[in-house]
């Protein structure tokens, strides 16, 4: 496919402001500031094969929005080969504190936070959720707003990342269904290694 990758080191939280990407690039000689991401979460990746669209990546376009354009296609989310679009590895988007999905019942993630400070971690709530326990609370959309939601991620992790106060992060899932497919495809790559 052709995509223009984000401007951030190999892994790590995609940038959506020109400050976020002097962080993570600092030897870079120009940055473009077109001001903050109004999208935010990155595009979506489609192809062309054989057996017509497919999608290789969730994104901002949902496969809804897409069928509105191309009715005569379903547009399957592609599997297997990891390699064919950004943004594909199990994991990615990682911010450099260990992230966590709330409910994840995973055994690395129940033992971290058996043994976790929870003043020292930061919750990311979707609902508008304000657990009293976490020392932090950032806000991915205080209504359940998933486009909204789909703005504040990375600038959400960048901020918690940023933040010397917070330890760990534990976000509060999304719904399964429309850009919300995509906020969670980001979370669980953002939290895969801390799981693992």
């Amino acid at each position: 496919p052709i995509a223009a990758p984000s401007a951030n080191k190999f892994g790590r939280i995609s940038p959506t402001t020109a400050q976020h990407v002097r962080k993570q690039l600092p030897n870079v000689d120009c940055i473009l500031d077109g001001g903050p991401s109004f999208v935010g979460i990155e595009s979506t990746v489609i192809a062309l094969n054989s057996d017509g669209f497919v999608i290789l990546r969730e994104g901002f376009i949902t496969a809804d929005d897409l069928k509105t354009v191309l009715p005569s296609s379903n547009f399957p989310i592609e599997s297997g080969n990891k390699l064919s679009s950004p943004g594909l590895l199990n994991s990615h988007y990682s911010p450099l504190k260990p992230i966590f999905i709330e409910g994840d019942n995973s055994p690395k993630s129940v033992e971290f936070l058996k043994n976790a400070t929870l003043h020292r971690g930061a919750y990311l709530s979707f609902s508008g959720k304000t657990p009293e326990s976490y020392g932090v609370v950032d806000y991915l959309s205080k209504t359940g707003d998933l486009r909204e939601a789909a703005v504040n991620l990375f600038g959400a992790l960048h901020r918690l990342e940023d933040n010397p106060q917070v330890d760990f992060i534990v976000a509060e899932p999304v719904p399964l269904r429309e850009i919300g497919i995509a906020i969670m495809d980001r979370l669980k790559k953002a939290a895969y290694k801390y799981k693992k």
